[in-house]
């Protein structure tokens, strides 16, 4: 399969036409199964939990759209693979050596959508540094300066970080110690710092990381106006993720966007684990998994993890039946407690806060107890943007492999109780 061309649009579509085919051919192969018997036959041998719509699996078939995750693609898959000639036979395993060609085909297709993405960042990102070229021209006419396209070059009206608009910036002229007097206005004398480069780009908001609950939100809201969403989550309870859900969910309500498909992908810590945080601070880290049923700090977590669980799902799973949005939700548990939180976007923004433990009281059970545990709505939020540089993507990309991995390996099947 292609992943790569002059044109990331081009390429995608590309992309989605060889998967389609690759589909088609495994389709006829295995004696042309229709539709409704590929949706029935699915949902018996490979359950309902990625089991793809009618619609979905037709437009998969004529190259409109690629599955909205790894897992629906081996559901589809592994579904085809159930028939020979016709005739139902057991599907492979998900972890079968044969499917493993189908997982490149996904990373492939994965690498074109962001190639896609990123060639339409770039045209918005030429159109605003077009206009700032025509400003700074336009202000270089009156103040009779020459202007300098090589500083327009420098991607300076691109998103940076504040260190690096920081580091941008000309030096000050050099004077001699105790010499207050201004430097010379002279035809030689440096410019003065251009504080206005340290303002956010147009092209995104205020690049400082803000607390979790303030900055994830807006870029929930962003990643929902996509066409086909995916979410991918690594957190302790789920807590921030359902509040930050609720504006694009009510935007949704309001008509005001319109997904196609919503795939939610969530790791959170098995219910069997002893947990780094929260623990009691009379006994960390030596209660026996055994007990664990009798320690109230984990039954206390374990029951925050499941309610925020259970509305997380229910509210999502609520545009299906509201708006016929394909919707999926799915929890894996983790065998650690994960030391921060991590958001993945559509493939394209990778969003982290670390949690910060500290020492709390807490009301347990009707009792007053000190823990050691993390507030995550108020830890700070780094974002990281597939468009905003090679250092970035590569960051975004090995954090979806990092979470691809996970997911795939070493995590369980998570029963919200």
């Amino acid at each position: 399969m292609a992943a790569n061309g002059r044109n990331g649009g081009d390429s995608y579509a590309a992309t989605l036409q060889e998967l389609a085919a690759a589909f088609t051919e495994l389709k006829r192969d295995r004696g042309a199964p229709s539709y409704d018997r590929i949706l029935v036959r699915g949902k018996k041998v490979c359950g309902e939990r990625h089991a793809m719509s009618k619609a979905s699996v037709s437009e998969v078939f004529a190259g409109r759209r690629g599955p909205a995750s790894l897992d629906r693609l081996l559901w589809l898959v592994r579904v085809l693979l159930s028939y020979d000639d016709g005739e139902e036979v057991e599907p492979p395993e998900r972890r079968d050596p044969q499917l493993q060609v189908w997982r490149d085909r996904w990373h492939t297709l994965e690498r074109a959508r962001a190639a896609a993405r990123r060639a339409s960042s770039t045209d918005d990102a030429e159109r605003v540094l077009a206009a700032g070229r025509d400003s700074v021209a336009a202000t270089s006419l009156v103040e009779g300066i020459e202007p300098d396209d090589t500083f327009l070059r420098s991607g300076r009206h691109q998103r940076r970080s504040p260190f690096e608009l920081q580091s941008d910036l000309p030096a000050p002229a050099t004077r001699p110690a105790g010499d207050d007097s201004a430097a010379p206005a002279g035809r030689g004398a440096p410019p003065p710092p251009d504080t206005s480069l340290a303002t956010p780009s147009p092209l995104r908001p205020a690049d400082e990381p803000r607390p979790t609950m303030v900055g994830l939100p807006p870029r929930l809201t962003e990643a929902f106006a996509a066409p086909e969403v995916r979410v991918d989550a690594v957190c302790l309870t789920a807590e921030t993720l359902l509040l930050a859900l609720g504006e694009p969910v009510r935007l949704i309500h309001e008509g005001r966007i319109r997904p196609r498909s919503i795939d939610v992908r969530i790791l959170l810590p098995s219910r069997e684990i002893n947990l780094a945080f929260p623990i009691s601070v009379k006994s960390p880290g030596d209660t026996s998994v055994k007990i664990l049923d009798d320690d109230p700090v984990h039954q206390r977590w374990l029951e925050l993890r499941n309610v925020q669980g259970h509305v997380l799902r229910h509210n999502l799973l609520a545009l299906r039946s509201r708006h016929g949005i394909d919707v999926q939700v799915t929890f894996r548990a983790l065998p650690f407690t994960p030391p921060m939180k991590l958001y993945l976007l559509n493939g394209t923004e990778a969003l982290m806060a670390y949690y910060m433990v500290t020492r709390l009281e807490e009301e347990v059970e009707s009792q007053t107890l000190e823990i050691y545990d993390a507030i995550g709505a108020a830890s700070l939020l780094f974002s990281y943007e597939r468009r905003a540089g090679m250092r970035e993507a590569a960051f975004v990309e090995q954090s979806q492999m990092w979470f691809d991995a996970l997911w795939e390996t070493i995590t369980t099947d998570l029963t919200l109780s």
